[in-house]
């Protein structure tokens, strides 16, 4: 083997381990546990400056009509927690996204394909979705009950990207989301509007559920590798 022939393998072997492996083990599956640090650390903020407040009012039972304490033990109670539980449901959402994206462009560029994943239409999850199964040839992933309920995810993204949650379409099909989802539920607010709230339990649920797609997602990938 001359030195050309022994770059080319090297490479070819570096961008194999990169594809298949170490981009999950070294990447992705380290940015999922720190989202899932980051639950954690989360919640016990707001439990910690919850349970201050109430100490501080339990101790100054007096002076909490109209004092600045009442309206914190309110805002972490209600407003800090659906305004933190939705910026880290996005995160996870966006981290998916992301994710999908980078592995089309890493197996475009280990496999030499000639269409490019942005070349097809559509964006997002549904247009990586499309290239994994129509360039790539991964599919099972795609059918099953995880894959659905990252598509309700999808939906519940929009609204909260589009609308701050607010869902405006009175027949939308999310409103029925907590029927599935018994950890989403759907508040109606003071201007008679359904909006989305987003807790704990329902960002570890949907955390798992994006981390045991992409598992699935590079099992069927492994299963399809070259052999060497």
């Amino acid at each position: 083997m001359n030195e050309m022939e022994s770059f080319k393998e090297n490479q070819f072997n570096m961008n194999y381990e990169y594809t298949f492996n170490t981009y999950f083990t070294n990447g992705i599956y380290l940015s999922l546990a720190d989202i899932e640090d980051l639950i954690k650390d989360t919640s016990k903020f707001l439990i910690d400056q919850l349970l201050e407040n109430y100490r501080y009012e339990d101790n100054n039972q007096e002076s909490i009509i109209n004092d600045k304490w009442t309206n914190k033990v309110f805002q972490f109670h209600f407003v800090f927690p659906n305004i933190l539980w939705k910026s880290i449901f996005l995160n996870i959402y966006y981290t998916l996204e992301s994710t999908m994206n980078q592995i089309c462009k890493n197996l475009e560029n280990f496999y030499d394909f000639n269409l490019c994943y942005s070349d097809l239409n559509g964006s997002g999850i549904i247009r990586s979705s499309l290239y994994f199964r129509k360039v790539c040839g991964i599919n099972k992933c795609f059918s099953t009950n995880i894959w659905n309920c990252i598509l309700d995810y999808n939906k519940i993204r929009n609204v909260l990207a589009h609308s701050n949650g607010i869902i405006t379409d009175k027949k939308s099909k999310i409103l029925q989301f907590p029927k599935k989802y018994t950890d989403l539920e759907i508040f109606v607010n003071d201007e008679n509007n359904n909006e989305i709230i987003i807790n704990k339990e329902f960002c570890e649920k949907s955390l798992k559920t994006i981390t045991n797609f992409i598992k699935s997602l590079q099992n069927e990938m492994n299963e399809k590798k070259p052999k060497i």
